[in-house]
């Protein structure tokens, strides 16, 4: 029996996106480019030489990051089944991994990206600053836990809407505060890290879920200095997209 776990990253073009006079009832997607997210689990159950049979779950998400509205997005579950044949061949002997080093490592990361709040509101900035512990578990994979603090004038300008909106007064709070678990698992200079957040601090009255995830890819530039895409969202409706840079502590 081999199981798999696929992860992919992509972008989408959407032709027929939302348009108030063209097409106001697609409240899913709201311009033309999208993010594509996708994930599952495969496995694969050999019958015979050469022969397996497989079956696989997967989850499909496509959203804009909040970029414009509406933004519900759209997520699909697809089932797979089917039968597999590969010539035999004779494979390569592996190579015995090298010796890696179990101590926790301390990684600083920043993000920056841009959001809308409502159709025509415009985008505004939001910032991340997260400071991470990373304990390897393996080679290439390691155990991440640490917390996040968001700044984000985005979000001041959606209580100010909700106060005019509703003659609420909801303070004008900048400010999120969060912790952070995961795995983040390595491939070469790739990483994709795979977080689960927790919300300690947080507007009242704005209906901000406690819990949400944290899914991308890190691109490792030198030993010390990596590039990042993180997408943040809220079971399956993504709440932002934060381009970023991560500094790791020797």
């Amino acid at each position: 029996m081999e199981y798999y776990f696929p992860l992919g990253l992509g972008a989408a073009y959407t032709p027929k996106h939302y348009d108030v006079q063209h097409n106001p009832l697609n409240n899913a997607i709201g311009q033309s480019f999208s993010f594509l997210l996708y994930t599952g689990i495969q496995q694969y159950l050999r019958i015979a030489p050469g022969w397996k049979l497989e079956g696989s779950i997967k989850i499909l998400h496509y959203s804009n990051g909040s970029l414009a509205q509406p933004n519900d997005g759209i997520n699909t579950l697809t089932l797979q089944g089917g039968v597999v044949y590969a010539p035999s061949q004779t494979l390569p002997q592996a190579k015995p991994y090298p010796v890696y080093h179990k101590k926790w490592q301390w990684l600083v990361a920043s993000e920056i990206g841009w959001k809308s709040y409502e159709v025509n509101s415009g985008r505004y900035p939001f910032y991340n600053l997260s400071v991470l512990a990373r304990k390897p578990f393996s080679f290439s994979n390691q155990w991440v836990i640490g917390t996040e603090w968001s700044y984000s004038p985005a979000l001041r300008e959606e209580i100010q809407f909700i106060n005019r909106m509703n003659e609420t007064s909801i303070p004008e709070q900048q400010s999120l505060l969060a912790m952070l678990s995961g795995v983040e698992f390595g491939l070469g200079r790739v990483s994709i890290p795979l977080l689960i957040g927790a919300h300690v601090y947080k507007p009242k009255g704005m209906g901000i879920p406690l819990v949400f995830q944290k899914v991308g890819i890190r691109y490792r530039i030198t030993d010390q200095w990596m590039g990042s895409l993180l997408l943040k969202t809220f079971t399956g409706r993504s709440d932002g997209v934060g381009w970023g840079v991560a500094y790791r502590m020797r």
